[in-house]
C-alpha cells in the first residue's frame, strides 16, 4: 500500500510540474507570438535589409577658357544604421566611441543618434563625411565595437583661393533645419551639402545632381552581408558650370586692387557678361569644410566683413558718377541749353548755409560739358535748384531726376545670377515721407543731383549705368555663368545675351553723354596713363560724414569709339573710405584697361606705364633705371591725340 501511495504521489507531483511547465510555455509563447509578434516582425524586417544613399558627384566650375576653379578631394563618409543598435546602453557606448574617434560633440550626436523604442525605417544616418582611410581601417578591424557603422567614398569641395574668386564661387555646407523644411519636397535630406552663397547657391539644382540608392542584406548587428545589386539605383552626377569670368582679367583686377577695401567689376556691355568681379577683403571658402577651423571663426569676427560681396551686396552714395544721370535729365527735359554757363566761385549760398565745390578755388564759368569734365558741384546744384527741382506748383520735387535714374536701372535689381543683391535707393517725395515722415526740400534735390544724400547704389548698378551710355540706350542682364554642361545625360545650355532694359532716351543725348565722358578723361578729373586704347569715364568722391574720408569711384568704358561693340568693356572701381584717400580708383581702372587691351599682367602693366605716383619697381621686383622724360614733341603729340 505504501509503495502504491508513493508511486501515486510521484505521479501527481510529476503531473503538477508538467502542467505548470506547459502553462509557463503557453504564456511565453503567447507573449512572444501575440503580444510581441508585431515588434519582432518589424525588427526582423528592418535588420534584414538596409538602404544607403549613393551621393551624386557635384559638378565642377571652370572659367570661360576652361581653367578649373573647384576641385574634389576624396574622403570617406561615415554612417550609422540605427536599426542595428538594440538598447539605449549600447547606443550610449557607441556614441562615446564615435565622439572620441571622429571628434564629434555630444550635442551633435544627440541630434543625429537619438534613442527610440520604435526602430527607425529610414536609411543610415550620416555622421561625418571627411574621414581619412586610416580611421576607416580602424572601424573595419573593430566591427564589434561599432555596430551599425558603415562607410562610403565621398569627396570634399576644394576651392581655388586665387584672385578673390570666393565671392563668385561661394561655398557649400550642410543643409540647415530651416532650409530642409523648405527644400524637403525637392529631394533634399538631412546631412546633404547645399550651396550657401555665390554660384554654389544660385545654381545648386544644376550642380548637385541626383543621388542614387543601394540596398544591402545585413545581420542582426547591422553588419553588411552582401549588396542586393538588382535593386541599385545609380546616382546622376551634377552638371559642370563654365563662367563668363576670364581668370586673366580676374587676376589683373585683383592685383590692381592690391588689398584695398573695395570692389572691381569688368563687364562686357554688349552681352552683360562679367569678365571679372573682385570684392575685397575676400574670405577663404575652404574654411567651411575644415571642422573647427580657427580661420573661419576669425573671418566671421572680422570687422571688415569679408563675407559681403561688395559688388552687389553693399550700397554707397553714387557720388559724382551720378552726374551722368543729372546731365541726361538736363538734356532730356531741355532744362537749359548745353551751352548755358554757370559761374563757380567754389561755393554756393542757400539761405544762411554755404555749400562748397570740391575745388574751393572755383572752376569759373562752366557749361554742361565743362561741368561734367571738372565735376563741378556748383553747376549741378544750380541747375537742380533752379531748373529741375520743382513741380508745376513750385514745390520741391526730384521726380525728373528720379525718373531718369530709374530708366538707367538704379533703385532696382540688376537680376544678376548671384544671390544677395541689393536694389539700392532712388528717393522721391513719397519715399522720404514714408521713411522719415518729413517733406522733401530743395536741399535734398541738390544733394541728389550730385549723387549724395539719400541716393544709394551698388557698383554693379553703376556698371549698368556705364554700359547703357556705351550701348546708347540698352542694358543687358549681367551674368557670371556662360554655359551649363552635363555629358552624362547629354545636357548643355549656353546663355545668350538678354536685354534687361531698353531706354527711350534720345540718341542725341547718348551722343552728348559719350562725348562728355570722353572729355572727363582728356581734359578733366579722369586722367589715365594708358595708350592701349581710348577711354571715357567719370570720377567720383563720395562723402561719408567723416572729415577727409571719402568713397572713391571711377566708372569707364573703352574703347571710346569702335566699330566692334564686342571689344568694348566697362570697368567700375569703388574704393571704400579710409585715411589714405588718393584717387586710387582711377589709377586701378587705368591699370586694368591697359592690361586688358595690351594683354598684360599687372606687373607688365607697371613696367609699361611706369606710374610716377608709386614705387612700381618695389612691386615688380625690377631694378630698372628711371624712365627718361618725354621730349617736347612727344608731349605735344600726346596733347593732340
Amino acid at each position: 500500500m505504501i509503495d502504491k501511495f508513493v508511486d501515486k504521489g510521484k505521479i501527481i507531483a510529476l503531473a503538477v510540474i508538467t502542467v505548470t511547465l506547459l502553462i509557463i510555455f503557453t504564456i511565453r509563447i503567447f507573449y512572444l507570438q501575440v503580444s510581441q509578434g508585431l515588434r519582432f516582425l518589424n525588427a526582423s524586417g528592418s535588420i534584414s535589409t538596409v538602404s544607403q544613399i549613393l551621393p551624386a558627384r557635384r559638378g565642377l566650375i571652370y572659367d570661360r577658357h576652361g581653367e578649373q576653379l573647384v576641385f574634389h578631394e576624396d574622403f570617406f563618409a561615415v554612417y550609422v544604421d540605427m536599426r542595428a543598435i538594440d538598447s539605449e546602453d549600447n547606443l550610449i557606448q557607441l556614441r562615446e566611441r564615435l565622439k572620441h574617434e571622429l571628434e564629434l560633440s555630444d550635442s551633435f550626436l544627440d541630434r543625429r543618434m537619438p534613442w527610440s523604442e520604435a526602430k527607425p525605417v529610414t536609411e543610415a544616418v550620416l555622421i561625418r563625411e571627411d574621414v581619412a582611410f586610416e580611421k576607416i581601417a580602424y572601424f573595419a578591424e573593430n566591427r564589434e565595437l561599432f555596430p551599425g557603422v558603415q562607410w562610403q567614398p565621398r569627396s570634399k569641395r576644394i576651392y581655388s583661393e586665387e584672385a578673390g574668386v570666393a565671392h563668385i564661387l561661394g561655398y557649400v555646407a550642410e543643409i540647415s533645419e530651416d532650409e530642409l523644411q523648405i527644400l524637403y519636397n525637392d529631394g533634399y535630406r538631412r546631412g546633404d551639402r547645399i550651396g550657401k552663397s555665390g554660384i554654389e547657391k544660385e545654381y545648386d539644382r544644376y550642380l548637385r545632381g541626383a543621388p542614387g540608392r543601394q540596398y544591402f542584406m545585413v545581420d542582426a548587428r547591422g553588419q553588411r552581408i552582401h549588396e542586393i545589386e538588382d535593386a541599385r539605383q545609380l546616382a546622376q552626377n551634377g552638371s559642370n558650370l563654365y563662367l563668363t569670368i576670364d581668370m586673366r582679367i580676374q587676376r589683373l583686377a585683383y592685383d590692381a586692387l592690391a588689398g584695398r577695401r573695395g570692389s572691381v567689376i569688368v563687364l562686357r556691355p554688349s552681352s552683360g557678361e562679367i569678365l571679372a568681379m573682385v570684392s575685397n577683403p575676400v574670405f577663404n571658402a575652404n574654411s567651411f569644410s575644415e571642422r573647427g577651423s580657427r580661420g573661419l571663426a576669425a573671418q566671421i569676427m572680422d570687422p571688415n566683413f569679408p563675407f559681403i560681396n561688395r559688388t552687389i551686396s553693399a550700397v554707397y552714395p553714387a557720388a559724382s558718377p551720378f552726374k551722368i544721370i543729372t546731365e541726361t535729365t538736363i538734356l532730356e527735359n531741355e532744362a537749359v541749353s548745353p551751352d548755358f554757363k554757370v559761374y563757380c566761385p567754389g561755393y554756393i549760398n542757400i539761405g544762411n548755409l554755404t555749400f562748397y565745390c570740391h575745388d574751393r578755388n572755383g572752376h569759373g564759368w562752366q557749361n554742361l560739358s565743362d561741368a561734367l569734365a571738372n565735376s563741378c558741384n556748383v553747376y549741378f546744384w544750380t541747375i537742380a535748384k533752379d531748373y529741375l527741382g520743382k513741380d508745376n506748383r513750385g514745390n520741391s520735387d526730384p521726380s525728373k531726376i528720379a525718373d531718369i535714374a530709374r530708366d538707367f536701372g538704379l533703385g532696382a535689381y540688376t537680376e544678376i545670377d548671384l544671390p544677395g543683391e541689393k536694389s539700392g535707393i532712388i528717393p522721391d517725395r513719397a519715399w522720404k515721407e514714408d521713411t522719415y515722415n518729413s517733406a522733401w526740400v530743395g536741399g535734398d534735390t541738390m544733394n541728389m543731383a550730385i549723387g549724395q544724400g539719400f541716393v544709394q547704389v551698388t557698383p554693379l548698378q553703376m556698371a549698368n549705368v556705364t554700359a547703357m551710355v556705351a550701348n546708347r540706350g540698352i542694358i543687358f542682364k549681367p551674368h557670371v555663368v556662360m554655359r551649363v554642361s552635363n555629358e552624362d545625360v547629354g545636357f548643355e545650355h549656353t546663355k545668350t545675351a538678354e536685354v534687361l532694359h531698353q531706354s527711350q532716351i534720345s540718341q542725341e543725348s547718348w551722343r552728348r553723354l559719350n562725348q562728355d565722358m570722353r572729355g572727363v578723361v582728356t581734359r578733366g578729373t579722369g586722367w589715365v596713363l594708358t595708350r592701349a586704347t581710348t577711354v571715357a569715364g567719370k570720377t567720383g568722391t563720395g562723402e561719408t560724414g567723416i572729415d577727409r574720408q571719402f568713397h572713391d569711384w571711377f566708372v569707364a568704358f573703352a574703347p571710346y569709339e569702335t566699330t566692334n561693340p564686342e571689344e568694348r568693356i566697362v570697368v567700375v572701381v569703388q574704393i571704400e573710405a579710409n585715411n589714405n584717400y588718393q584717387w586710387w580708383s582711377t589709377k586701378i581702372a587705368d591699370f586694368i584697361i591697359q592690361g586688358y587691351f595690351a594683354e598684360q599682367s599687372y606687373h607688365d602693366v607697371l613696367r609699361t606705364l611706369q606710374p610716377w605716383y608709386m614705387n612700381w619697381r618695389a612691386v615688380t621686383g625690377d631694378n630698372l633705371p628711371p624712365r627718361p622724360l618725354p621730349s617736347t614733341a612727344a608731349v605735344l603729340a600726346t596733347l593732340e591725340e
